[in-house]
């Protein structure tokens, strides 16, 4: 026999409850939380500031995007859409359209080679749930409007009214509108600036963050 009690209750860190790990990798600046490229935080829901004793750990993969890259998104997007949109020049209007979008490519291409930053986090089973609710609410869009978009280019009366450049309109606008609609209704951790080798990681809700600050 080694000597230790079977009966015994199980081991808890300084949370309070049972099993929780050591969480490591991040600091709280004021309301700023900063992390390294690996972090693991305590038993507190990021996104809603709620905490219990069975909780789902996430590995979130967070990757830097600096607001310049977003700001010149929003242009190259908004110069797509006025192309299609505005009567310009038929010479400068293909042009314009397709210069923008390989723009915009080369944007979203060289953004996925930004540094990223590995969160173990924890969320209760309702974060959960809304999140996977979400989820398929966006998928569902999309594919609602790719059905309702074909459906309509095979009217011959809708297709000669409107002319075959709608249809990527159409389809970009759908994008928009889901993204914006994400990005309303879902708390994200996001990432928009990196200083001396750590991320600021942005997103979280301020009971998280006074949780964090004084941890029971």
């Amino acid at each position: 026999m080694s000597g230790e009690n079977p009966y015994a209750p199980p081991e808890t860190t300084s949370t309070g409850m049972p099993n929780a790990p050591e969480s490591f990798g991040w600091e709280l600046v004021g309301n700023r939380v900063w992390a390294e490229k690996i972090a693991q935080f305590p038993m507190i829901d990021p996104y809603s500031g709620e905490s219990n004793d069975v909780m789902t750990m996430n590995r979130l993969t967070v990757r830097l995007r600096p607001n310049w890259q977003l700001a010149l998104s929003i242009i190259l997007v908004g110069t797509f859409l006025v192309s299609l949109l505005l009567p310009i020049g038929r010479e400068l209007k293909p042009s314009l359209a397709i210069g923008s979008l390989i723009s915009l490519l080369l944007v979203v291409v060289g953004g996925m080679f930004y540094p990223v930053s590995t969160l173990n986090i924890f969320c209760v089973k309702r974060t959960v749930r809304i999140h996977a609710i979400q989820e398929y609410a966006i998928r569902t869009i999309y594919l609602l409007g790719l059905g309702l978009s074909v459906k309509i280019r095979n009217s011959r009366s809708l297709s000669d009214f409107l002319g075959a450049s709608w249809i990527p309109m159409a389809m970009l606008v759908i994008w928009l509108l889901v993204l914006i609609w994400r990005n309303l209704l879902q708390r994200r951790l996001t990432c928009r600036r990196r200083k001396d080798g750590r991320f600021e990681i942005r997103g979280f809700h301020p009971k998280a963050l006074d949780q964090l600050r004084n941890p029971k």
